[in-house]
């Protein structure tokens, strides 16, 4: 218990060491260097109390809520003074803007993950892999091939190369598992 209101301080000490070599207008090495070296110290003393693994998370999560309260505690919260500003209404959206952005929902949702999916799938088929292990390739590499493929339907300027490839890779995709 000693141990861990020791660490708790030093974390909270480190905190506002910090805080105050980060608020000086020119550079403190040396108050930096003494600011990291508490907190260090403090993580020994959390990591020899309670583990390692638990050591580096206490300090973590009581070095952010010391960071919260010298944040909260030096903010400015006088009421600022600024003049109302007109508002207009807003203008409506036309129908080819809804259209084209309903597309791309449907082509970078539906088209991209299914693709992803069925193409990884397909290729998890064709390896050598267990049948268990091709499902969980799959299913860890399908969010990153899907943002891939979300990221070239959204960045490419000509609208109908990404969507005619996307298709086609499906397609080749649907026989390879239906084979």
């Amino acid at each position: 218990m000693v141990l861990a209101l020791l660490a708790c301080a030093l974390t909270c000490g480190a905190t506002g060491v910090l805080f105050s070599a980060w608020r000086r207008s020119k550079p403190t090495p040396l108050t930096t260097l003494a600011g990291w070296l508490l907190l260090l110290m403090a993580m020994l003393i959390w990591s020899a109390q309670s583990g390692p693994e638990f050591g580096v998370s206490f300090t973590l999560l009581t070095l952010a809520l010391a960071a919260w309260c010298f944040a909260l505690a030096t903010a400015d919260h006088r009421q600022q003074k600024t003049k109302p500003q007109p508002r207009g209404q807003l203008p409506l959206a036309r129908i080819r803007t809804i259209g084209h952005q309903l597309w791309r929902v449907i082509t970078v949702v539906l088209l991209a993950g299914t693709v992803s999916v069925s193409a990884l799938v397909a290729l998890g088929k064709l390896s050598p892999l267990s049948a268990v292990n091709a499902m969980v390739m799959a299913a860890l590499l399908s969010p990153l091939l899907w943002g891939l493929m979300s990221y070239w339907l959204l960045a490419d300027p000509r609208r109908a190369r990404p969507i005619l490839s996307l298709l086609l890779t499906g397609l080749v995709s649907g026989v390879v598992i239906l084979l």
